[in-house]
């Protein structure tokens, strides 16, 4: 047949091939998703209603599950006043900055710039106590600068607060240790019993070689223990007049805070000392602090005594 004679009907390809791929890769994936989730379900009421039931119980376990953690959680938590394991009391200090483990307290006594960090420090610490706690220490600020400004630098010893502490102390001479300062065993001894009795005794020592220095403790030189370790001590108030009782409320926090005021300290050296509370269950490792002193100047500054007559 001559060529003229061929009419062609357009581009084409041989597909004969290739023509069932796309239906045969459409048949094994359905395949495959029947083997692997299986045909689909019909829906109905029971289909319906072990799917609720099966929710239902997922989630009462859930619950249970919860309410087991909360209630282990509340049995065996430790309540706020009542720790496992009751602690022990520690002595610390203000002001003053730690070097190592002692604190420096190094200043010019009639330079105001040198002295304000260490009077700033002070009155933050006692303002959380209030009138009370100003009162307490009263005696401690007469040049409303703690001491500092006057050449009587006075250092604050806390008793930190102890959950159920109760304090074992000592009420006569021949139990204390032999580590006691000999002014300290003095003091306790010129005292009667009944002076001696629920006091924890604080004692601070020159460790050098220092014999013109003075050492006063503002109100006293122990803590109260009666209630001293209560967030709130109840205790009854007598009035006068008819001498009825009537409860009133403290909070002990400012008793456990004694004022060490130093007098005639050398200029221009070093000095340490070394503060002790005393009481029979309060370790010596917690119950002790060092200060290091260190007061710049060319003479001695005056340290006025107010017990002097004029």
């Amino acid at each position: 047949m001559p060529n003229e004679l061929i009419i062609t009907k357009g581009a084409y390809k041989i597909t004969k091939k290739f023509r069932r791929v796309q239906q045969r890769h459409e048949e094994h994936a359905h395949s495959w998703n029947d083997r692997v989730r299986g045909p689909n379900p019909k829906n109905s009421l029971m289909r319906l209603l072990k799917l609720i039931g099966f929710y239902l119980a997922l989630y009462v376990c859930i619950a249970i599950v919860l309410i087991c953690n909360f209630a282990i959680v509340f049995n065996l938590r430790v309540p706020e006043n009542q720790p496992h394991e009751p602690r022990c009391t520690s002595l610390s200090s203000v002001p003053g900055n730690f070097v190592g483990s002692r604190k420096m307290i190094r200043y010019t006594p009639d330079q105001r710039l040198g002295i304000t960090p260490y009077v700033q420090q002070i009155y933050k610490f006692v303002e959380k106590y209030g009138n009370d706690g100003i009162r307490h220490l009263r005696a401690c600020n007469l040049d409303n600068n703690w001491g500092y400004n006057t050449g009587l630098p006075c250092v604050l010893l806390k008793l930190n607060f102890a959950h159920n502490f109760t304090p074992i102390t000592y009420s006569d001479t021949f139990s204390l240790p032999k580590e006691v300062p000999n002014d300290l065993y003095d003091y306790i001894l010129q005292l009667s019993l009944e002076q001696r009795t629920y006091r924890i005794w604080v004692g601070c020592s020159f460790m050098d070689n220092i014999t013109d220095a003075r050492i006063e403790y503002i109100p006293n030189r122990y803590y109260d223990t009666d209630g001293l370790f209560e967030k709130e001590y109840v205790y009854l108030q007598y009035i006068s007049e008819n001498m009825t009782a009537k409860q009133s409320y403290e909070n002990p926090a400012y008793r456990r805070v004694v004022g060490v005021q130093f007098r005639n300290l050398p200029m221009n050296r070093d000095i340490t000392v070394k503060c002790v509370a005393w009481a029979k269950n309060i370790p010596m490792g917690v119950g002790s602090i060092y200060l290091v002193f260190h007061l710049k100047g060319l003479e001695v500054f005056p340290n006025p005594d107010p017990d002097d007559d004029y």
